[in-house]
């Protein structure tokens, strides 16, 4: 009987079974009664294998023949968390990481918000980024009143798009709900511990001359506005604080909870990130029992790039954040 175990065994191995636990990393045991789905990505996109229920172990187990790339899919507390398969990796004994939910709203979690101002003949389009880092050990999730709220000003032309990407995940498309104060809105995202990224983009129509009015509706971090090279911005509360040396781009400095700009000139950061093809992946489709919502394809727009790596470029010249390079100020000279 010994050796027809081991032999099933095998044969489940060979034939690239997927097993695992589901860890509650906000107490530290595992998770039963959590609902796990494995995906297999095809040239059609993901591909549903099946959808188990973990045991009292907080274990799960998926017996089909799978290759290449495949996602795991953990859903608790009405959260969902991901696991990604890289093709060649081990599919036995993974760990799918949950945590308990509390009903908070993201306020001093907001570790840097950047906001890049691209004026064009068609008007002003707007793309922020908020990083948001979870120190704790619980996720951040508050559907009904909504998990982050946000600004943006009146005339917007399109609609507000919004695009969240947990720890470890891929883009969401998300949202943006209006709320009874004028130009804020909510989105309905769970924060789980690590860091988070959200990224906002609308467009507004142009004028002579042409102004911006933002508000800063979190606490503690600092708000950068980000102009390309040939766009100059005047108004109270704001300070030039230097040039992103590639790509020639001003950084601003926000002071206080209320600023508004007055723009000169006319630029765009698109296609300033050495490249003239996007980065594209394969679109994924998310299947919740409860949910059934939907993953935007894996499209990575230039300007959303450079704004990460200003986000990190400008953390780490922080005094917060430790030491590290800072941007070299508007008319300085490069060493030789």
């Amino acid at each position: 009987m010994k050796g027809l175990g081991v032999l099933a065994i095998s044969a489940a191995l060979a034939f690239g079974a997927v097993d695992g636990v589901v860890v509650n990393k906000t107490t530290g045991k595992p998770q039963s009664n959590a609902a796990v789905s494995l995906y297999k990505f095809g040239e059609a996109g993901p591909e549903p294998l099946g959808s188990v229920q973990t045991d009292a172990e907080g274990k799960f187990a998926f017996r089909q023949d799978v290759q290449g790339m495949l996602m795991l899919q953990a859903t608790y507390s009405d959260v969902l968390y991901t696991r990604m398969l890289s093709p060649g990796a081990p599919s036995t004994g993974i760990e799918v990481e949950v945590y308990e939910s509390v009903r908070q709203p993201v306020t001093k979690q907001v570790a840097q918000h950047m906001v890049l101002l691209e004026p064009g003949p068609q008007g002003l389009a707007v793309s922020e980024t908020l990083i948001i880092n979870n120190q704790g050990n619980a996720t951040l999730n508050d559907p009904e009143r909504g998990t982050l709220r946000f600004y943006a000003p009146g005339d917007i032309q399109g609609g507000v798009s919004v695009r969240a990407t947990a720890p470890g995940s891929v883009p969401l498309d998300r949202e943006a709900k209006k709320t009874r104060d004028p130009g804020v809105y909510t989105i309905d995202f769970p924060i789980r511990p690590g860091e988070s990224r959200i990224d906002v983009t609308y467009s507004l129509p142009g004028g002579n001359p042409l102004r911006f009015a933002g508000r800063v509706l979190h606490e503690g971090s600092p708000v950068r506005l980000v102009l390309p090279a040939g766009v100059t911005a005047k108004g109270e509360g704001i300070q030039l604080m230097g040039e992103e040396p590639r790509t020639r781009a001003s950084i601003y400095g926000v002071a206080g909870k209320q600023y508004e700009v007055t723009l000169e000139g006319a630029g765009s950061l698109r296609g300033s990130a050495g490249g003239d093809e996007e980065d594209t992946g394969p679109g994924i489709q998310q299947i919740n029992p409860r949910v059934y919502e939907s993953f935007l394809p894996i499209v990575g727009l230039m300007s959303a790039i450079l704004l990460l790596a200003f986000i990190l470029f400008y953390r780490k010249g922080d005094p917060a954040a430790g030491p590290g390079p800072v941007a070299r100020p508007a008319g300085a000279r490069k060493r030789k």
